[in-house]
């Protein structure tokens, strides 16, 4: 199984990352890979949708993991007999203040 992982820090604070990277419909606007994506609903445990790559083509997603304001998993089966998940995780390296 391969695996691809990356990450980043960021100043910002973790609830202004968490409103970026949850709204799936807005990936394009700031993702170069993405030509288009879609849930079909809020982002929840279950909900089904579309990520449109500009190198791998269309893929119907699935929900698998959410965790509200930390993390969530897209899941699609890319091509038979494979998995591609993207997972995205905040974790804050030093404590916010408001």
């Amino acid at each position: 199984m391969a695996f691809r992982e990356a990450s980043l820090e960021t100043t910002a604070p973790p609830a202004t990352v968490w409103r970026v990277w949850s709204d799936v419909n807005r990936w394009p606007e700031w993702n170069p890979d993405m030509k288009e994506s879609r849930l079909d609903g809020p982002l929840k445990l279950g909900a089904t949708g579309m990520i449109n790559t500009k190198s791998g083509g269309k893929h119907d997603v699935v929900v698998t993991h959410f965790q509200d304001g930390r993390s969530f998993e897209l899941e699609s089966t890319a091509l038979p007999g494979t998995k591609m998940a993207i997972r995205a995780t905040i974790a804050p390296t030093r404590f916010w203040t408001a």
